[in-house]
């Protein structure tokens, strides 16, 4: 797919949002949220999700040769390039932490471990390094990219 298509600047913001809600409501609420309602725990899903399908759609989207400055859509050459470069890092970002602390510690509601398993999941605030890569749309919206 396109970088410059509707659908990647809609994803482009969408993920924008994303980062902005793990920076500013996940920092909260690990302070102050002792007992998830539902409504959280199914809106961190679907934060989760959107991470790994974000993982896809930089897969799938065409890149810039910076030599000739014509898209490669060849999925080969698109995957060797993600692979070299932000894949790792998004990788990292998208791993369930919490998750894995939870299924490891089983503890109860009064021991350390569950205060510690709370504190797995600031692993999240590691996807606010993708703002970085989100900094070129920025400068397009600027400029009247959009």
């Amino acid at each position: 797919m396109s970088p410059e298509g509707f659908f990647h600047k809609f994803w482009d913001f969408y993920i924008i949002f994303l980062l902005l809600y793990t920076a500013f409501f996940m920092p909260y609420k690990l302070a102050f949220i002792e007992d998830e309602s539902f409504a959280i725990i199914l809106v961190d899903y679907i934060v989760d999700v959107s991470f790994w399908l974000d993982i896809v759609v930089n897969f799938l989207t065409a890149i810039e040769d910076p030599a000739r400055g014509f898209l490669i859509v060849n999925f080969k050459r698109i995957a060797s390039n993600y692979l070299s470069g932000w894949f790792f890092l998004d990788f990292t970002a998208c791993v369930p932490v919490d998750g894995i602390m939870n299924l490891i510690t089983m503890a109860d509601e009064t021991g350390g471990e569950v205060k510690l398993a709370r504190l797995a999941r600031l692993y999240r605030l590691w996807r606010l390094v993708r703002i970085m890569r989100m900094s070129k749309i920025l400068k397009m919206a600027k400029s009247g990219g959009f």
